[in-house]
């Protein structure tokens, strides 16, 4: 069945787009300037909203993982037939690296301020090993956790990583349908990339699994219930996970059982959109932060780095602290709103023209493929 994306399912995908970059923007700020919920001495409400709300980083990624493999694994599936190879990788190269390069200048922009200036806490002397020129191609090339370690305290390109791969493999694994009577050669070589990615990185073959349900949910006849069933039912999971294990439970087996929970609970959301959607509460907001949404997940790492390292050095909290006072909280929230500016501002130059690149990369691929080989995958 083909993957027909409805305005009230388009707008849920912009909303989770958005909202899932935002929360791993809030952990990883709260993570660095606050101090462990845990270790908080009377905590008050607020305390204790906010370490709530700071925790779901990782389900949000989980999120990313299933978008990313509704949207292009589904689409693969639902229409091999108009597979293209040229137009994939530029696509895909578009949307990746239009961002991804920027990004990295900018990394090493921001740490190198933070290292002639600041120094520790935030910034280690080594942190010069992780701006070197290796690390800077091998981050270009989405290598980084395989090969390199990613770009100096931009960590969450990591997951990047995995999910541009998930994009290399999935093609080659399903070749013979795209294909048929051929493809096997490239089908081994795709197994063999990512059996070779699973060993070195196991979390990268567990993400492979929670990104293939997010193929299934666009690839398979849609269940036919009211989505906001699931959609209450994702709610209540994640919630639930959140309340009932601790940090120190979060074992490589625990993390993998409850990511493939919140996968296959969020893919019934999309899966269930497809027919039976609901509509989402100011629906006109969505798209316009979903614009940026690439770009927050990508910079905000350094760019919250450098402004929580100015702000302990100037006033002494931002390192781990328990905010006492409204001006550690407007410290917080201003480091949050820079990075949501950042982003902004960065996606003007970057997300805005990758229609530009996309074309223009259309063009060329395009037409090498078309002069060179008789079929997509040949």
């Amino acid at each position: 069945m083909k993957l027909l994306i409805n305005r009230e399912l388009s707008v849920f995908l912009d909303f989770a787009r958005w909202a899932s970059a935002f929360l791993v923007l809030l952990t990883h700020v709260t993570n660095r300037m606050m101090a462990k919920y845990s270790t908080l001495k009377d905590p008050g409400l607020v305390d204790k909203a906010w370490g709530f709300a700071a925790g779901f980083a990782h389900h949000a990624v989980v999120v990313f993982f299933v978008l990313s493999g509704f949207l292009v694994g589904g689409r693969l599936l639902s229409r091999p037939e108009e597979f293209d190879l040229g137009k994939y990788t530029s696509d895909r190269l578009s949307r990746i690296h239009t961002v991804l390069v920027p990004v990295i200048l900018v990394t090493i922009t921001l740490d190198g301020v933070g290292l002639s200036v600041w120094q520790d806490p935030y910034y280690s002397s080594d942190l010069w090993r992780h701006l070197d020129w290796p690390t800077i191609l091998g981050n270009v090339l989405l290598l980084q956790n395989f090969a390199v370690p990613t770009i100096g305290t931009n960590g969450p390109l990591g997951t990047l990583a995995n999910e541009v791969w998930y994009y290399v493999t999935f093609p080659l694994l399903i070749a013979p349908l795209l294909m048929p009577g051929r493809g096997l050669w490239q089908a081994a070589v795709g197994a063999a990339v990512l059996s070779v990615m699973a060993y070195i990185q196991p979390e990268h073959g567990v993400g492979f699994v929670l990104w293939l349900t997010g193929a299934a949910a666009g690839w398979l006849n849609p269940l036919k219930i009211r989505a906001i069933l699931p959609a209450l039912g994702f709610v209540a999971l994640v919630i639930a996970l959140r309340l009932i294990i601790r940090d120190n439970e979060h074992t490589f087996n625990v993390r993998t059982i409850t990511d493939l929970l919140v996968a296959i609970s969020f893919a019934a959301i999309l899966s269930s959109m497809r027919t039976k959607p609901f509509t989402m509460p100011l629906s006109f907001l969505h798209p316009a932060l979903a614009k940026f949404s690439y770009s927050l997940y990508a910079v905000h790492a350094p760019v919250i780095t450098l402004f929580a390292a100015s702000a302990y050095s100037l006033t002494g909290f931002g390192f781990h602290t328990q905010p006492s006072s409204p001006v550690d909280w407007a410290l917080v929230i201003g480091v949050l709103a820079i990075a949501v500016f950042a982003a902004f501002l960065l996606s003007l130059a970057t997300e805005k023209s990758t229609p530009l690149v996309r074309d223009y990369l259309r063009g060329k691929l395009s037409m090498r493929s078309n002069s060179r080989v008789d079929h997509p995958l040949a």
